[in-house]
């Protein structure tokens, strides 16, 4: 095992991986990026409900869902 993350809870979405990095959504409402080398956060965004839709990534933008009931994009 490279390393792993404490998510704080179960994980509904599957992570997408681009540019060295994880993106993925995390209970509590909240979208996490790691780094692909050791596993550690390099941001975080906040929403207002839980993420259980998975992330797609098309040119550089992040795009989810989330149970708030919005459509999020992320540069």
């Amino acid at each position: 095992m490279k390393w792993r993350y404490n998510a704080g809870g179960r994980v509904f979405s599957s992570p997408a991986i681009a540019d060295g990095r994880v993106f993925f959504g995390v209970p509590g409402s909240e979208f996490l990026v790691l780094d692909t080398q050791e596993g550690k956060p390099q941001m975080g965004s906040g929403t207002e409900g839980p993420i259980n839709s998975s992330p797609a990534i098309v040119n550089g933008v992040v795009y989810f869902g989330c149970d708030d009931s919005w459509f999020y994009a992320m540069e």
